[in-house]
């Protein structure tokens, strides 16, 4: 993917996982964006993360998380352009258009991402419970209340850390990005943006699921300090 303007971004990084210190983002006009070949690929991710027991070890398993934000980080920023002031711009490029393709179709696992906060922190819930109870069949969900407080401080917990480590992929791009436009600028040269950013749609994902569907306060859903502070 080195076709991307000639510019190397930097990649995600996270607690759980160092990865390299540059890498290039996907190009795309190369043949497998302008091609679709990555269809099937986006498409059996999706209907892989369906399966609760898949949704929920992203969060349970240490570098699940990590791995799918490092994928995300290769097409943040991807297609970058220079924005056309003044002037009428008729006709895109076919690179817009399959770079907007695999952005929507990445976007499209998203529901799932966040739906395995809950599934995640349910099973833990569950197995604290039973780990209470001896293991005995009286565990699990039977403890009523306690077990529901146990779940929330367990959704709680899971969403906390898939926040942080997605704000700090992204946070790490940033800076990076920060960097490159000030190079460029230091040239003289015009600053390239791009929509394409999957790391910003995540967090906003889950930031909304837990602020709606769970029910979330302003200082469980950013955190203390608060996230960006």
């Amino acid at each position: 993917g080195g076709g991307m303007a000639g510019e190397a971004r930097g990649t995600a990084s996270t607690p759980e996982v160092e990865v390299e210190e540059e890498l290039a983002v996907v190009d795309a006009r190369s043949a497998v964006v302008s091609q679709h070949l990555h269809s099937q690929l986006c498409y059996d991710v999706k209907y892989a993360l369906h399966l609760p027991a898949i949704s929920r070890s992203l969060h349970a398993a240490p570098g699940q998380l990590a791995t799918l934000l490092h994928a995300l980080s290769l097409l943040q920023g991807m297609h970058a352009s220079r924005r056309a002031v003044g002037a009428h711009i008729e006709h895109d490029g076919h690179a817009w258009a399959d770079a907007w393709a695999l952005g929507t179709e990445i976007a499209n696992i998203f529901p799932s991402v966040v739906h395995g906060v809950s599934l995640a922190a349910e099973a833990d819930a569950d197995a604290d419970a039973d780990a209470d109870s001896g293991g005995g069949s009286g565990g699990g969900r039977g403890g009523g209340g306690s077990n529901d407080e146990a779940e929330q401080a367990e959704q709680e917990r899971v969403y906390c850390r898939a926040r942080d480590c997605t704000a700090a992929a992204l946070q790490l791009w940033m800076r990076r990005d920060a960097k490159a436009a000030a190079a460029a600028a230091a040239t003289g040269a015009s600053e390239l943006v791009s929509y394409h950013l999957p790391l910003h749609r995540l967090l906003a994902a889950l930031l909304s699921h837990c602020g709606v569907a769970l029910g979330f306060s302003e200082r469980q859903m950013l955190g203390s300090p608060p996230l960006g502070s």
